[in-house]
């Protein structure tokens, strides 16, 4: 099903809170995972401590403070909400599942296409 809304630009539901913030990034390993496609289109350095810290950073300020939400399933069939915003000029989606034996922690980060972005609403 697709929320409503979707696909049109609408004021974001809200953010996320600072226990479900903590629940979404409380694994380093999905952290490091998640930002491999930042690091690939360039917002981020390769891994390390500080990328970790970095990546942490703009999770969390977009996570609390999205331009807008959305329901996504990503290839796998994952069930998962999109947190889209600007950070330092650059467009970026964090997606958080919404179920399975990661419920609530990050799924992934991308710099969405402009397809992306235009299939999104964003």
């Amino acid at each position: 099903s697709v929320a409503a809304g979707a696909g049109t630009l609408t004021a974001t539901i809200g953010g996320l809170g600072a226990k479900a913030i903590n629940t979404a990034l409380s694994s380093i390993q999905r952290i490091q995972h998640a930002s491999r496609h930042l690091i690939q289109s360039g917002v981020l350095p390769n891994w390390s401590k500080n990328t970790a810290q970095m990546a942490r950073q703009i999770y969390t300020q977009i996570l609390s403070n999205p331009t807008k939400t959305f329901n996504h399933v990503l290839r796998g069939g994952e069930s998962v909400t999109g947190y889209y915003s600007k950070v330092n000029g650059q467009d970026i989606v964090v997606f958080i599942y919404n179920a399975g034996k990661y419920a609530g922690e990050i799924a992934t980060s991308i710099v969405p296409s402009a397809q992306q972005m235009q299939n999104w609403g964003l």
